[in-house]
């Protein structure tokens, strides 16, 4: 439904049109958080102050998880979602739980596998997980078992400028994509071979769904045909001062500000 919106969008009345097709449905009290993660479901997933909240795809708030005793959670990777990935930076460990935020399994201690200096983890098939580590700008891959199966040393040799630190990495499809905001997108797969740059730099908000990159700007989600780009196409949103995050699954946009959460639909 929202491709042939898009659509009709662009080929006949610009934004406005699609605009016109958003509907505000709920409304939630959000206290300063940043930290968001959507499934291909329709599952959203916030770290509300010292609580991990869970809106379900009938967008009510379905579950509430203390993590009161742990550091604030630096990513939530929602790719699995039976399995939702939580990494704790400051920590050097990740959990995960299933999609009621429950049994939560025990915690792999990146510390004790000399990989306390990781700054981006992220899931990968058959629960498995990688990790960036910045200081020989390398990615691993871990497999269930915590054994490294995959080795990508000093990924700086398949770029052509001294960059900052990728902001977003994301397995989709047997793709690993690591985004660099003042490069481009790189994108390797499974086994580690390095497949091709994407020149698309400064993204906000960045996130895969469907096979499609999805980012924002100037009130407006764009989504980006993966693994070329070839094909975009974009949603214009309303305006909310304030913005921090947004998100879009199963034909649902949501838009959270420093103190409340809005959820449209298509």
């Amino acid at each position: 439904m929202r491709r042939s919106l898009v659509c009709c969008c662009i080929l006949f009345t610009g934004f406005s049109s699609l605009f016109g097709q958003l509907k505000l449905v709920k409304t939630h009290e959000i206290n300063n958080s940043q930290l968001t993660a959507v499934d291909y479901i329709g599952n959203y997933y916030i770290q509300n102050n010292n609580e991990l909240w869970m809106f379900n795809r009938f967008d009510t708030l379905f579950r509430k998880f203390s993590i009161i005793n742990l550091s604030d959670v630096s990513s939530i990777d929602a790719s699995n979602a039976l399995k939702i990935q939580l990494y704790y930076k400051e920590l050097g460990k990740i959990l995960y739980i299933d999609n009621n935020i429950s049994d939560f399994s025990t915690a792999i201690s990146l510390n004790d596998m000399s990989l306390a200096q990781s700054t981006l983890v992220c899931s990968s098939y058959d629960n498995g997980f990688w990790c960036y580590l910045p200081g020989t700008m390398s990615l691993y891959r871990y497999d269930q078992y915590l054994k490294r199966v995959v080795d990508i040393e000093s990924i700086n040799r398949f770029m052509s400028l001294s960059v900052m630190e990728p902001m977003f990495m994301k397995e989709y499809s047997n793709t690993l994509y690591l985004f660099f905001p003042d490069y481009g997108l790189l994108v390797f797969d499974i086994f580690g071979a390095y497949v091709q740059t994407l020149p698309i730099t400064q993204l906000q908000y960045p996130d895969i769904q469907s096979a499609e990159l999805i980012h924002f700007k100037n009130d407006t989600l764009y989504f980006q045909s993966l693994p070329d780009i070839a094909k975009t196409s974009s949603l214009a949103l309303p305006h909310h001062d304030g913005l921090q995050s947004v998100r879009f699954s199963s034909g649902k946009v949501y838009m959270l500000t420093k103190n409340k959460l809005f959820i449209y639909k298509l």
